[in-house]
This record gives C-alpha cells, sequence and structure tokens, in this order.
C-alpha cells in the first residue's frame, strides 16, 4: 500500500495538498523567518490558521495558544524546550503572540474554545503571571468573536476524547474542514467526513456540559478568588 493509500485508508490529510491550498488562500506569509526552527508540518498549520474563518478548539492542557499572554507563553515554552538559548526563546513567544492577531485584525477569525477546569488552575509561571493570564482570558471572553467555555473538572472532558483538538473551516472553497491534533513531534490533519463529524460532536457534547459563554468571566474570577496568593507573588507592603 502507498503512502497516500495508507493517508486516505486513515483519514490522514495529504499534508502537500492541503500546504497548497493553504498558500493560496494566505499568499505571503510573515513566519518565514522563522522556518528554520518549526517542528514538521507546523508551517502548514499556520498558513490554515491564517486562512481560517472559524477554529473550534478544545484544550485539556493549558490556555489556548491563541489567548496567552506573552510571560504565559514563554513560561510554557521554556518547560518545552528548556535547551533554547533566550534569543531561541523569545522567537518562540513573538510568533505565538503574532498568531493570535488572527483574532484582532480588521475582518478577524471566529474563536470558539472549551478550556478544562484543570488547565485554568495550573500556576504556570508562578501566581502572578497565572493571574495576569486569567484577568487577560477574562477580557477577550468579551469580544465579540471570541466564546470561551469552562469545563468543570468533575464532567470528565479527557474521558469523551484522547487529548486537545480544533476543528478549522475556511471560506476558500478548495479548503474543506479540518480537524488539527497537535503531538509531541508534529500536528496531524484529518479530513474525512467520519472524522470530522466525530470530533464536531464530542465538541457539542462538551459545550452542552461546560459553563456557557456568557458565565465565563465570573467563573474565572471565582476560580482566581479561591486560590490564595503564594510566595513568588510580591505581598502588599502598603
Amino acid at each position: 500500500m502507498s503512502t497516500r493509500e495508507m493517508r486516505e485508508s486513515t483519514g490522514i490529510a495529504d499534508p502537500d495538498s492541503i500546504t497548497e491550498s493553504a498558500r493560496r488562500a494566505v499568499g505571503t506569509t510573515w513566519w518565514e523567518r522563522d522556518a528554520d526552527w518549526l517542528p514538521p508540518g507546523f508551517d502548514t498549520y499556520l498558513h490554515l490558521e491564517q486562512a481560517a474563518r472559524r477554529l473550534r478548539c478544545y484544550e485539556s492542557r493549558a490556555v489556548p495558544e491563541l489567548l496567552q499572554t506573552p510571560d504565559y507563553a514563554r513560561a510554557l515554552l521554556a518547560l518545552a524546550h528548556p535547551t533554547d538559548s533566550e534569543i531561541q526563546l523569545e522567537r518562540r513567544v513573538a510568533l505565538r503572540m503574532r498568531r493570535g492577531e488572527v483574532l484582532t485584525g480588521s475582518d478577524p477569525a471566529q474563536l470558539w474554545v472549551i478550556i478544562e477546569e484543570s488547565a485554568l488552575r495550573r500556576p504556570i509561571g508562578g501566581s502572578a503571571v497565572w493571574r495576569a493570564q486569567l484577568d487577560h482570558l477574562c477580557l477577550v471572553a468579551e469580544a465579540q468573536n471570541v466564546a470561551v467555555q469552562v469545563l468543570a473538572d468533575h464532567v470528565g472532558g479527557p474521558a469523551l476524547t484522547e487529548g486537545s483538538f480544533s476543528v478549522l473551516r475556511f471560506a476558500e472553497g478548495d479548503l474543506s474542514d479540518l480537524v488539527y491534533l497537535q503531538q509531541l513531534t508534529r500536528g496531524t490533519f484529518l479530513d474525512a467526513s467520519d472524522d470530522i463529524e466525530a470530533y464536531l460532536a464530542v465538541a457539542d457534547t462538551l459545550s452542552v456540559h461546560a459553563a456557557p459563554p456568557e458565565y465565563a468571566s465570573a467563573w474565572i474570577q471565582a476560580l482566581c478568588k479561591h486560590y490564595p496568593s503564594t510566595v513568588d507573588q510580591p505581598a502588599d507592603l502598603g
């Protein structure tokens, strides 16, 4: 069986085909200077992310990348890439921050995210960085093109899916819906209709059990109040 036939039998999209379609949709890219360190397949995902008109995501590990603050992203990336130099780390942070502009431009994409409560409770970067990140999340959750839902731990979201995923929808006619799965060393794209329907069904189920978007800010603020400041956050000496 050829590599192409294997991909078709598993529903895994042909990366060359979708990359070509995404490049036609996006045109000139701003991340070409980072091509020397991007993980395999991530260039393709960046094209698709820029071309997408709607992104529907489930995140079980941390605040979604498009909604991260620089300090929170830096803390996560330092953990993931401990051998990076300071310059390399800052390049990664800058790329992640630039990606977030798909939500703030003149014609922003629509983002609908479901985040596990446990992901929000992890004080990544220390309490000060963590609280600033949750404050930022409350702010962006008020944007008209962003919907944030928090899934309480007792619901058991990870039992419904093996991990985080994104479903991307495009305006371009030659780009069909795709599911993106980020793995340790590379990402995988699924384009079979059965796969897309399965992941959308899981997203629908998670959405029903998660707090409605209009309660996201209050839910996150209550989470902050529940956890006291820790030693890495300077005490109020006033």
